[in-house]
């Protein structure tokens, strides 16, 4: 395949190390319905081959772009090279290890196309192993609500749900599409993930600051691999260095929208979810008294101290473990500052 003129989608892949997946996931992408698309391989200096397979696919179709880092920029900052140069009226993302439906970036361009939307959701599935789960989303309801909800939500940090509608089930980008023209007018872009994390959420939360309208196609169109070398499973993607730092970003970043006060509960909710199941992460990973010691990257912070302290007026909110983690954490010494 050979397209010449202005995709109607960009498919963004970062490439490190996809092993056996990725053979499937480019077999479904190029297979797709909608002709009109290119395909960006961003390659992430992979070790394990995954770059030979990528150029053997692009010698194959011409619809297959790659971008090759000089250095290991991880997934957010490759993504970021992807968009960079892509073309196309909307904008799609992948990881390297899953795959979609045939009719996916079809489905959801006409979606977009119809009702104006700057980012069109689909449901999707979650597989790990022989087990497959559907995760829904709430498709029925006027934009601003949603848009509303969904923003709130993302704040929240909630878990996701197998086989449920809900609004924290929508906390990933590639189960979305999004207008390129509306991302580069909001400046839209990913964080590093070589000091933060949650690059899926900081995208997502300036897109639903700033979006308008939302399209929907209700029906599972992704499937997403979980295995054991997921970035979500590696130990830096919930460090207590990476949270904090996210935190940080997201109180300065409703601080910059004027949504601090409206979410004051939502983001005192995250602090409190986020540094607890990340300091647990720290102990299953470090020995004790290591893991102790990257609590002060609690204790010495002004705003999540902030956070700390409005979640003792939620106590009645938390099981008693995060109670006793909020009153371990918390310094009474450190300089108060208002949320």
């Amino acid at each position: 395949h050979v397209f010449m003129g202005t995709p109607k989608v960009s498919i963004i892949v970062p490439v490190y190390n996809a092993g056996s997946y990725f053979s499937k996931l480019l077999d479904s992408l190029t297979g797709q319905t909608l002709k009109e698309i290119e395909i960006i391989l961003v390659l992430d200096c992979p070790t394990d081959g995954s770059d030979r397979v990528a150029e053997e696919y692009a010698a194959r179709d011409g619809r297959i772009v790659l971008v090759r880092n000089r250095e290991n920029l991880h997934v957010g900052f490759s993504r970021n090279e992807g968009l960079k140069i892509a073309r196309g009226e909307y904008i799609g993302f992948c990881d390297h290890d899953d795959w979609v439906e045939p009719e996916m970036f079809e489905k959801m361009y006409h979606q977009g196309k119809e009702t104006g939307a700057e980012v069109v959701v689909a449901d999707y599935w979650i597989q790990r192993g022989n087990e497959k789960w559907t995760r829904s989303i709430p498709h029925e309801l006027p934009d601003t609500e949603f848009i509303h909800r969904q923003f709130s939500e993302l704040v929240n940090y909630r878990p996701a749900q197998h086989n449920q509608s809900l609004f924290n089930n929508n906390g990933y980008i590639w189960n979305g599409l999004f207008q390129r023209d509306f991302l580069n007018r909001y400046h839209i872009i990913f964080p590093d993930n070589r000091v933060t994390t949650f690059e899926d959420r900081v995208f997502l939360l300036q897109v639903y600051a700033h979006a308008k309208q939302v399209g929907h196609v209700p029906q599972a169109l992704y499937t997403h691999i979980w295995h054991g070398s997921n970035t979500g499973a590696s130990y830096s993607f919930k460090s207590l260095a990476h949270i904090t730092v996210y935190l940080k970003w997201l109180y300065q970043f409703l601080k910059s929208e004027g949504r601090l006060n409206t979410e004051t509960g939502n983001y005192t909710d995250a602090v409190t979810l986020l540094t607890y199941t990340s300091f647990r992460h720290e102990l299953r990973h470090l020995p004790v008294g290591k893991a102790v010691k990257q609590l002060k990257l609690i204790r010495q912070d002004v705003t999540l101290q902030a956070a700390i302290r409005k979640a003792f007026g939620r106590l009645w909110h938390y099981p008693p473990t995060k109670v006793v983690f909020l009153f371990l954490v918390f310094n009474p010494f450190c300089k108060r500052v208002r949320l």
